[in-house]
């Protein structure tokens, strides 16, 4: 069903469709996880849970397309890709919950329970990540083939990366006050230690479905698929090498590793595949000030006066990048006048 809202473009569907899941699967894992004390079992339940809701509701959607349908012309045409896509789908669930059994075998359950409640809070990043990404694919598709169709694609991508990555760092700085509110029971604190991390691992995740669309231009998805596998075993080998050494954190670590190496192959063979002219350095900016925004985990102070805090300062993103000139002469044209027109109204 979230493919046809793609299909049909329409982002404000898929965007409601997937805070119904984020909602409940957030909800239920909190309630397993820190009331139940059910551990990796109720971050299973919890993401079964929300997902079958999400069913739910898109049903009617689902419905509208059911025919028993076979039209051998595209066989030909749609089994390669589609072989393809199902295969790298696969690997990419097991890379999605691959670290949480290397904890069970390394540390033991308990550390997969306060693991699966940071893993489902940042989750929350990675579907909106994915609403985003479902505006952003149909309309590169529509017009990649216009006259400078490239350009607006690799533009959108850059505003796409810098208002994700905006909403993410504010999330990320506030991941202590959130686990602190939704866990309440000291056992899951340390859960927020590992959120900044896995955010940032989503922001890759989101950034490498955007560059992605090359495949989906060059209709071949094998190269996709490769990586997703390879990104599986790094991920992997990364757990049982760091996590023996800091704990939890070497498994959110070597999330954040395998999904920057995912970006990297992806954005490289894509490029290969079908040449876009996206704005790399920019796009890097964005994420290196997020990232050094981070030293404001360390604030010391009560919850309600840290969370001020660093909400202030993540109101100032914009400012920074504004003062640093990352805007283009174009760009900061249209901001002043959308400024002023705001003001003359009020």
């Amino acid at each position: 069903p979230l493919g046809i809202l793609r299909m049909e473009e329409r982002p404000v569907s898929f965007v409601v469709a997937n805070l119904i899941r984020a909602v409940v699967s957030m909800g239920i894992a909190v309630w397993f996880v820190a009331g139940l004390s059910m551990g990796v079992e109720g971050v299973l339940w919890a993401n079964l849970i929300g997902a079958c809701a999400t069913v739910t509701v898109l049903l009617p959607v689902f419905l509208r397309y059911l025919r028993p349908v076979f039209a051998m012309s595209l066989v030909g045409e749609l089994l390669p890709f589609g072989l393809w896509y199902m295969v790298g789908v696969t690997a990419g669930l097991f890379w999605n919950m691959g670290d949480r059994y290397v904890l069970k075998f390394l540390i033991g359950l308990s550390a997969v329970g306060v693991y699966g409640l940071g893993h489902q809070l940042a989750g929350t990043m990675n579907m909106l990540g994915q609403s985003l990404i479902s505006a952003f694919i149909p309309m590169g598709l529509k017009y990649s083939k216009e006259v400078d169709g490239g350009r607006f694609v690799a533009k959108t991508f850059t505003y796409l990366a810098f208002a994700f990555v905006w909403i993410a760092l504010g999330f990320s700085l506030l991941s202590r006050e959130l686990v602190y509110l939704l866990a309440q029971r000291p056992d899951y604190f340390d859960a927020w230690r590992v959120v900044p991390f896995l955010t940032l691992g989503f922001v890759f995740y989101t950034l490498t479905a955007a560059v992605e669309i090359g495949f989906y231009f060059a209709g071949i998805a094998r190269h996709n698929t490769g990586i997703i596998i390879a990104t599986l075993a790094t991920n992997i080998a990364l757990n049982f090498l760091l996590i023996p050494v800091f704990g939890l954190m070497g498994s959110a670590l070597a999330a954040v590793l395998a999904a920057a190496g995912r970006l990297a192959f992806s954005y490289y063979w894509a490029q290969r595949l079908y040449p876009l002219p996206y704005e790399v350095r920019r796009v890097a900016v964005i994420v290196a000030i997020a990232t050094a925004y981070h030293l404001a985990l360390f604030i010391p102070g009560p919850l309600w006066a840290t969370a001020f805090t660093k909400a202030a300062l993540v109101l100032t993103f914009p400012t920074v990048l504004w003062s640093i000139r990352f805007f283009t002469p174009s760009e900061r044209e249209r901001i002043e006048s959308t400024v002023k027109t705001y003001l003359l109204r009020k």
